[in-house]
């Protein structure tokens, strides 16, 4: 996994990680209507997500924006390339 500079290539981490913690639940996240929220949203939100959902640990409010869906690509390749 190291390079030849002794640092560990991002890609290479995740799959470790993702190894080590396949088996990591992330809290429950329960739909919200936007309605309900909308005074505790940044403009761009309100404008381009519909979708919603409140961390029910935390209560953090959540939506699959671009970063979202950047996120998940990666970890679909990162996934497919461990197998």
């Amino acid at each position: 996994m190291p390079t030849a500079f002794g640092r560990i290539i991002p890609d290479d981490q995740l799959k470790e990680v993702l190894n080590l913690f396949s088996d990591f639940k992330l809290s429950p996240r329960s739909a919200i209507e936007k309605e309900k929220i909308i005074n505790q949203l940044e403009p761009k939100p309100i404008l381009y997500y519909n979708d919603f959902y409140r961390c029910e640990h935390c209560r953090q409010i959540y939506w699959k924006g671009s970063h979202y869906r950047k996120i998940e690509n990666h970890f679909e390749n990162t996934l497919t390339e461990r197998k």
